[in-house]
């Protein structure tokens, strides 16, 4: 995955930080196909596994790069209806 995806991503997550809201995988997968992102098969975005994977590999590259606060942004801001981070499997969500 590209890290232009990756900063779209962290875009979004940040923006809806900044101003305290949230959104739904679906909604993630509106903005992507908004901004001309494609998945590596060349569709859309359509708001399930495709997009929260999308989402988690965003989060861990964060992560993994130092950068705690988009990482968490990203983590809390992009959620699911219970309002756990959108790609926690829902077996594990509390």
């Amino acid at each position: 995955m590209s890290k232009n995806l990756f900063q779209a991503i962290a875009d979004l997550a940040n923006s809806l930080s900044g101003m305290g809201r949230k959104t739904s995988g679906k909604g993630v997968a509106d903005y992507l196909n908004t901004n001309n992102h494609k998945t590596q098969t060349g569709g859309n975005y359509s708001g399930k596994r495709g997009t929260y994977k999308t989402i988690a590999d965003a989060q861990k590259h964060f992560s993994k790069s130092g950068d705690a606060k988009t990482a968490s942004n990203i983590a809390n801001t992009l959620v699911s209806k219970d309002k756990n981070p959108a790609w926690v499997a829902k077996k594990d969500r509390s």
